[in-house]
């Protein structure tokens, strides 16, 4: 059966895309959870009217995109927060939060959904977090936990 993905599924693809899965699979576990839908014609048309749309949009603010991501290669977002004695974070940083602050950093709005992790920051530390605009439009910044004094 062919499906579309609302959202990122382990070992199958990423939201958007079109896949055959097994029939069981599909109305068993990714039609009840809400992973997918199924590929009809009146749903793929949609779905390629959503993907030009965004493709022309990310066209359009190219120039904008690049000049951030110039910016991006120095910058670091810094959060100060409790943590445990081990160094654990009581409350996670997510991708929200970064996006949030790099925005006010930048003095412009950043979607959460370009911000590329994992899993939300649970340590104290030094990590690195991505910024995708598109596949060719990427860049890298260090996100540095602290921990906040009592």
């Amino acid at each position: 059966m062919k499906v579309i993905l609302k959202q990122a599924v382990t070992g199958i693809g990423g939201a958007g895309t079109v896949k055959e899965v097994p029939d069981g699979y599909a109305r068993n576990f990714l039609f009840p959870k809400g992973l997918a839908y199924p590929a009809t014609k009146q749903k793929l048309k949609e779905l390629e009217a959503t993907q030009e749309a965004k493709a022309q949009e990310i066209e359009a603010k190219r120039g904008e995109y690049q000049a951030i991501l110039e910016k991006l290669t120095d910058m670091q977002v810094s959060f100060g927060k409790k943590a445990t004695k081990t160094g654990k974070l009581f409350a996670a940083i997510t991708k929200e939060v970064i996006a949030k602050e790099l925005g006010e950093q930048l003095k412009t709005k950043i979607d959460e959904d370009n911000i590329q992790i994992d899993q939300p920051v649970k340590s104290l530390g030094e990590h690195i977090v991505k910024l995708a605009f598109s596949e060719d439009l990427a860049g890298e910044f260090k996100v540095i936990v602290l921990a906040e004094e009592e």
